[in-house]
């Protein structure tokens, strides 16, 4: 397994693994579990072999830079493969309950949601997704290549919204700068997100009352009893009124 240094009651980076199938061209993104007290991935999970670990931005970074997005993906399940069949963005706070509810209506594997850049900024690496109509139906795979060898379908001419590419923090950077009255990931600073969020939000806003430190961790059993981690900031009310409270600030 490989490990990594994560904390859910403070950090506000989060490791996030690609695992892939290089000769098929398929993979899914997993946050990572706990063995006896320490966090970290896998070599193989459900067919797919740990490619590389990146870090997401907690939805609990607020205020988030205008540059960060929020996305949830999409997978889908055959025998003992579970693969990644799009990444939608998250235009619409109220839609976080009903991503919930198709799940377990539909009983679909659960993806996860995560925050990245849009934009290349320093310390992130830029994430290029691939998406083909097969067999297995939709399928989409992320690489850090620009240009990937199949039969891919054009973002362009795709009946799917494709988004690329996505710019994970390719960094464990434990600190936040501040800049243009937006927090963001750096390596040289030692702030924490709520250093940064009070020299930016007065100490007696209501907004401020909002931010918190905290990733919720929450177990999801795989189809081999092993147990992974989704995050997702404390309670919905908070997450939905803070998403409302960045929309606002970015006016």
């Amino acid at each position: 397994m490989k490990s990594v240094e994560f904390n859910p009651k403070k950090d506000l980076l989060i490791p996030i693994g690609l695992y892939t199938d290089q000769t098929n061209h398929m993979c899914n993104l997993y946050y990572p579990m706990e063995i006896d007290g320490k966090w970290g991935f896998p070599e193989e999970m459900l067919s797919l072999k740990l490619n590389k670990v990146y870090y997401a931005i907690s939805p609990a970074a607020f205020p988030l830079a205008p540059e960060v997005r929020l996305y949830y993906t999409n997978v889908a399940q055959q025998g003992n493969l579970r693969y990644l069949t799009s990444i939608k963005e998250l235009t619409d706070p109220f839609d976080v309950p009903g991503i919930i509810a198709e799940t377990d209506l539909l009983k679909k594997p659960s993806g996860i949601m995560f925050a990245a850049y849009r934009k290349p900024l320093k310390n992130t690496t830029p994430i290029y997704s691939f998406w083909r109509n097969s067999t297995l139906g939709s399928i989409l795979f992320l690489s850090e290549n620009e240009k990937e060898t199949g039969n891919w379908t054009s973002k362009y001419s795709s009946p799917y919204n494709i988004i690329s590419p996505i710019f994970f923090v390719d960094c464990d950077c434990s600190g936040f700068i501040k800049e243009d009255n937006f927090c963001y990931v750096s390596t040289e600073s030692k702030e924490t997100i709520n250093q940064c969020t009070e020299s930016i939000i007065p100490q007696g806003s209501n907004i401020h009352s909002l931010t918190t430190s905290e990733t919720s961790v929450s177990p999801q059993k795989t189809s081999h009893g092993v147990s992974f981690a989704i995050f997702y900031i404390s309670s919905v009310v908070i997450f939905l009124t803070a998403f409302v409270g960045i929309i606002f600030l970015r006016k």
